[in-house]
């Protein structure tokens, strides 16, 4: 029954994220070319399909839980919504987001990723920093080298790494 509040309520804010994200890119793309479908109306696309399917989602959610409800007391504390995996990991994507500036992306994709192998359940310490580091090199590789997309450097000793492992490339 937790389970049903939780979906609910991860796709309630993910519905509030992406309506805002459709107007935030109406009111700042630049205004399209007449009859064509230039690169500013393809994400509005996609939003706009996401906000659809999320609806129907939420609304299979909300027929769902009226058929348990009669065997189920509803309640939500703030204990269990702390403990559940979905928000320890929004709440780990929410810091890297806040901290890939600053220290840059090999040290926080770095601990994004020892964080995920964590919660997923993985107790070998060398399995947990084997992968964080094959997957953030992995990663760096391929935007960096591979696609040449600028990854943030970070500040300090930080920016001195990120430049180092720049001139081995």
């Amino acid at each position: 029954m937790y389970m049903i509040i939780y979906e609910l309520l991860f796709n309630t804010g993910m519905l509030i994220i992406f309506i805002y994200c459709i107007f935030y890119m109406i009111y700042t793309a630049p205004d399209p070319i007449p009859n064509t479908m230039g690169s500013e109306v393809w994400p509005l696309m996609v939003l706009a399909l996401l906000v659809l399917l999320i609806t129907i989602n939420i609304i299979n959610i909300l027929k769902k839980s009226k058929e348990i409800k009669d065997r189920f007391k509803l309640k939500l504390e703030l204990v269990d919504i702390l403990k559940n995996k979905l928000f320890i990991a929004m709440a780990i994507l929410s810091i890297y987001c806040l901290i890939l500036e600053f220290i840059g992306f090999i040290p926080s994709t770095l601990l994004l990723c020892l964080c995920s192998i964590k919660l997923i359940g993985q107790k070998r310490k060398w399995v947990i920093l084997t992968g964080a580091v094959v997957i953030t090199m992995l990663i760096y590789f391929i935007f960096s080298w591979s696609l040449m997309v600028p990854l943030p450097r970070g500040y300090g000793i930080f920016r001195e790494f990120s430049l180092l492992l720049e001139r081995v490339h």
